[in-house]
């Protein structure tokens, strides 16, 4: 189970979290407000292109993060951002970059002292 990310307090977590990116993706990770629900945002800046682009991406993004749900930890939080190289991938691309992403983020959070 998912749920978005929303409220500004809930995006200001990821100010300590870890990052990692792949290609024109970037994912931070911190520990979940809500333990036992992954909490997914996305931070898709004016500088990828037009609200119409913008917007087009984020729900690719969306829905490729909805296919990959049952790898993410339920107590984590992720935000995904994109440069604007990232409205040039194909659906299989991002799912795939963000596949990586999700995995090198599971196995930093193993390996990261408690």
């Amino acid at each position: 189970m998912t749920a978005r990310i929303r409220r500004s307090a809930q995006f200001r977590a990821f100010a300590g979290g870890t990052r990692h990116r792949r290609g024109p993706l970037t994912m931070a990770t911190t520990p979940s407000l809500e333990p036992g629900v992954a909490r997914v945002g996305y931070a898709i800046g004016r500088g990828v292109g037009s609200a119409v682009a913008r917007n087009r991406l984020r729900r690719r993004l969306r829905h490729a993060v909805s296919e990959l749900t049952p790898r993410l930890d339920a107590d984590s939080a992720y935000l995904i951002s994109a440069t604007r190289r990232a409205t040039a991938l194909t659906y299989r691309e991002i799912v795939d970059l963000l596949g990586e992403l999700v995995a090198v983020a599971g196995r930093a959070s193993v390996t990261e002292p408690a």
